[in-house]
């Protein structure tokens, strides 16, 4: 199979699926790298990590692929407990009652992890109201501590490409600037 086929797949899908016609130039303005990436997570492939020429007519050799997981499609477990704990906790941390959103927001982190284990999206949200209550409460130390969570969290989970990931930065940049640490910030997230 060449990527030429695939490419032609692709279109034919589109245009059979969505009655699209995909642009001319569509193809140039792949991203390679995201493509590849989601089709390693949801295939439960692990290729080495190194630079591959991937406009060549066979970018990957066997001995690329590092490790085959066999990937478990089942529903993600759903918490109402947390859920509305969560929400409670985000409306006391609107009214500006710090105490009770964090007590909350800890409450629903302590069960998510039961539920749904220390990887997982809801874990890192929860992390990042945890960091937000710390920092409007002055403590930056815990602030960032938090926000460190929920970064490892999505990058482990999402990937570096995810915008999730991207915006975990910049409150963490947000949090080192908070403390008079621009350099750091500026290291953490350029585009500030």
């Amino acid at each position: 199979m060449s990527s030429d086929t695939v490419w032609s797949d692709i279109q034919e899908f589109a245009m059979l699926k969505y009655e699209f016609e995909l642009p001319e130039d569509a193809r140039s303005r792949v991203r390679k790298i995201s493509v590849i990436r989601n089709l390693c997570l949801k295939a439960g492939i692990t290729i080495a990590a190194r630079r591959y020429d991937l406009s060549s007519a066979a970018p990957f050799q066997t001995s690329d692929v590092l490790d085959l997981r066999p990937v478990v499609k089942h529903s993600v477990p759903a918490c109402s407990e947390a859920k509305e704990l969560v929400e409670t906790g985000k409306l006391q941390l609107a009214e500006g009652m710090l105490s009770e959103a964090y007590t909350l927001f800890s409450e629903a982190f302590s069960i998510l992890q039961q539920v749904t284990g220390p990887m997982h999206r809801e874990v890192a949200n929860c992390c990042r109201y945890l960091a937000m209550v710390l920092y409007h409460a002055g403590d930056m130390a815990g602030a960032i501590t938090q926000q460190h969570k929920e970064l490892i969290i999505n990058e482990r989970c999402l990937g570096l490409d995810h915008p999730d990931t991207a915006h975990s930065y910049g409150n963490m940049a947000l949090f080192y600037h908070g403390l008079n640490q621009t350099e750091l910030a500026l290291r953490i997230c350029p585009g500030l």
